[in-house]
């Protein structure tokens, strides 16, 4: 069911927060050893490293067109 025209309705996104910042990073995963080695690791990345820090973005929200499956 579509709701809202996304492109000249800005009800929907004043509807939804689509981006969240990362504000507490106590509890973050940081960056192993087999992360680096598998290049899954940015450039730079250290092993015991943050994966995000305070102030980043920590959440991203995708709105999907109903049948497109680009991220499933």
């Amino acid at each position: 069911m579509q709701v809202f025209d996304r492109v000249n309705d800005s009800r929907f996104w004043k509807s939804y927060i689509t981006c969240y910042g990362a504000n507490d990073t106590n509890g973050a995963p940081t960056w192993t050893k087999e992360d680096s080695a598998s290049g899954y690791a940015p450039a730079g990345a250290k092993e015991g490293d943050k994966r995000f820090v305070a102030g980043e973005l920590g959440l991203k929200y995708i709105v999907n067109n109903p049948g497109d499956t680009r991220y499933e």
